[in-house]
């Protein structure tokens, strides 16, 4: 065993001698004046959120918007000429033929580059070498690569795989260099109803800062959707609103009206739209028993223990979630989810009356 032991140490001994490494030929020679002269401090590329020389990744449901408002932000940091477009490189990687098309009017327009796996001879797994060489020819600083999606680049279900890619990407932005990366959430959510990543915990581990979109409202007409900060290095919003006209069937939209549609929303109206979803949400979870309240009290039973009858009767549902509904959608504020009034009478007998929207 000890022979064993003795061997294995003179082979790593003799294999550290012939490579000649040593930590002397590691320590960091550039100067702390020239490292900071060279900082890209607190320069934004997105909003408030993502922030030059640093790795953000974005996570989202299907049709949640983060291309859409990736690209909105973008352009506006552009506008400002708070970023140079020229090293800006979109790698669309997840886009039908007509997506592509429209996104590259947008790249023509405002002066950043698209690139796209299978054209001009690029492919996704040229990624880690492109950004290894951008750092080896000093060209990582100010240059801003977005990924969209990740999935495309890496595993994110492979935590060997996930590592491997967070530290090319690493050092890509200890160089100076900005990565951008979308990606999807898990489907499942978690115990507040909040969508959480998808894959690995790697990711989020080896980035810089990390955001969840998720829908707060979503109308026939208009889409709220809310970022929500889950890491964050630097001087970054916890969290920020946007908002755009919704497409579907009864109100198609070209893909530069939807672009044009996207504006950031105050606090107070993101407010009002989870409130105005949480009604809604509450309408339809509750819609059978609430009309068959409402059949209750046409059809004149208007004291609780009446209405709670004729509804176990009707739908054979619990005398317990029958009451919780009556009080979930008792008021006078139609707006708020309420459906009916009540008023407590002699011998705390409850009356309710059926409540007309005004």
């Amino acid at each position: 065993m000890h022979g064993d032991i003795n061997s294995l140490k003179s082979k790593a001994k003799a294999h550290n001698a012939e490579v000649g490494l040593d930590f002397t030929e590691f320590v960091l020679s550039e100067s702390a004046a020239d490292m900071e002269a060279r900082m890209l401090a607190d320069r934004y590329v997105l909003g408030r959120m993502a922030i030059m020389g640093q790795w953000t990744v974005f996570y989202g449901g299907p049709n949640v918007g983060k291309t859409l408002l990736m690209l909105w932000l973008l352009i506006e940091a552009i506008k400002q000429c708070d970023i140079d477009p020229a090293n800006v490189f979109y790698i669309d990687a997840d886009d039908t033929a007509k997506g592509l098309t429209e996104k590259k009017k947008l790249a023509e327009e405002h002066g950043f580059n698209i690139l796209v796996p299978g054209r001009e001879k690029f492919k996704a797994p040229m990624l880690p070498m492109i950004l290894a060489n951008r750092v080896r020819s000093g060209q990582a600083h100010g240059c801003i690569v977005i990924l969209d999606t990740l999935k495309k680049f890496t595993d994110l279900m492979n935590k060997r795989t996930g590592s491997e890619f967070g530290e090319g990407a690493r050092e890509f932005v200890a160089n100076g260099g900005t990565i951008i990366t979308l990606a999807h959430v898990n489907k499942y959510k978690n115990e507040n109803g909040e969508s959480i990543h998808a894959g690995t915990s790697d990711i989020v581990d080896d980035s810089d800062c990390a955001y969840i979109l998720d829908t707060v409202e979503d109308t026939p007409y208009f889409r709220t959707v809310k970022f929500r900060n889950i890491k964050d290095r630097g001087d970054v919003v916890q969290s920020a609103q946007y908002g755009f006209q919704a497409k579907n069937d009864t109100n198609p939209l070209a893909y530069i009206d939807l672009f044009n549609s996207v504006r950031e929303i105050s606090p107070r109206e993101a407010k009002d739209a989870e409130q105005r979803s949480a009604v809604a949400d509450k309408l339809y979870v509750n819609n059978e028993l609430i009309l068959a309240i409402l059949d209750a009290l046409r059809s004149g039973s208007t004291l609780q223990g009446e209405i709670a009858k004729a509804v176990r009767a009707g739908t054979g549902s619990g005398n317990r979630k029958i009451l919780k509904v009556l009080k979930d959608h008792t008021g006078t504020d139609f707006l708020k989810g309420h459906r009916w009034t009540c008023d407590i009478g002699d011998r705390n007998a409850h009356k309710y009356a059926k409540l007309v929207a005004g």
